[in-house]
């Protein structure tokens, strides 16, 4: 058969809540970990308990900064005022201001093709040459291997990326060789101005496409069904068949005695005992036979001979 991709995981991040006020650590600044949602805050991490969009988590690593203690704008947002406009849906995932690092990692999947949109403020971002500073870094862990999709470590974000600044940049990466594993985003900055957006994120694996004769599974092939008038799609209507013989009554046409057996195939149709070929009467399970050819039967002819004396009186004479 022939084959397409498919979508086996995408989130645009629209199931998480979206506030348009800042979220606020409420742990220790100087703890690594996992950071969770608060309150009426933009949600950071995500499980896929409702919704069809893949879920993801937020961790944090200290080092020795505020991390977001200190109240950034960070996670599933709605606010398009730097991007314009999301490129799927209202909504999009915002880090920034980390002062210290953070982790966005997707829902492990299995997937041949990752594609991604990616937003990056164009701004004064910093760097000395020491990967300390600000950078992104984008890959996808997998369980045979690590894919690098976008590492800015020891590099000047402004002069080495810059066709990234201020505008949406779709990345399409085969993934297929890493196996199982996640989408990561790990971000350092300090400043709430350097930030950047994530949208649009669609995994897809290539599908085999085989023809179905039989769309609903009811034993009936989809053309046997619409030639004898039932539902291709709906196992519960199925074709009438009287003799179990495969072909629809609706197609072998009509069965006079009810015995199961078309007319056109049956060789008695009255079923009177007598075939059809030697039958005056092959519709009549009460006649057999027309002696005269008067078109009435013998039975309930009183002149079978036509001889002008009825027979009770033609046996009567001898």
């Amino acid at each position: 058969g022939c084959s397409s991709q498919s979508v086996v995981g995408y989130t645009s991040f629209e199931d998480p809540f979206a506030a348009s006020i800042k979220y606020t650590d409420t742990g220790s600044e100087s703890v690594s970990r996992y950071l969770w949602n608060n309150a009426y805050e933009s949600h950071v991490a995500h499980n896929q308990t409702t919704g069809a969009e893949m879920g993801f988590t937020l961790y944090y690593t200290s080092t020795g900064g505020v991390g977001l203690t200190d109240g950034d704008y960070f996670g599933t947002v709605n606010y398009t005022g730097t991007v314009g406009n999301f490129t799927d849906g209202t909504k999009g995932y915002q880090m920034s201001d980390v002062d210290g690092i953070t982790t966005l990692a997707l829902d492990d999947i299995t997937a041949e093709i990752l594609t991604f949109d990616l937003f990056v403020q164009d701004t004064g971002w910093e760097w000395s040459g020491s990967t300390s500073y600000d950078y992104i870094n984008i890959s996808f862990v997998g369980a045979n291997s690590d894919i690098s999709i976008l590492s800015t470590y020891g590099t000047d974000i402004d002069t080495g990326y810059a066709s990234y600044l201020g505008t949406w940049t779709t990345t399409t990466v085969a993934i297929g060789a890493a196996g199982n594993g996640h989408l990561e985003v790990e971000f350092s900055s300090n400043s709430g101005e350097e930030a950047i957006y994530i949208d649009n994120v669609v995994f897809t694996s290539t599908v085999v496409l085989t023809a179905d004769l039989d769309d609903d599974g009811d034993g009936w092939t989809d053309i046997d069904e619409s030639d004898c008038g039932t539902d291709p799609l709906d196992g519960n209507d199925v074709p009438a068949d009287a003799d179990s013989n495969g072909i629809c009554d609706a197609l072998e046409g009509d069965d006079f005695d009810g015995d199961g057996i078309p007319n056109d195939t049956d060789p008695d149709d009255d079923n009177d005992g007598v075939d059809d070929v030697d039958d005056d009467f092959p519709l009549n399970p009460n006649e057999t036979t027309d002696t005269d050819g008067d078109g009435v039967g013998n039975n309930a002819d009183e002149d079978d001979d036509n001889d002008g004396w009825i027979d009770e009186n033609e046996v009567g004479c001898g």
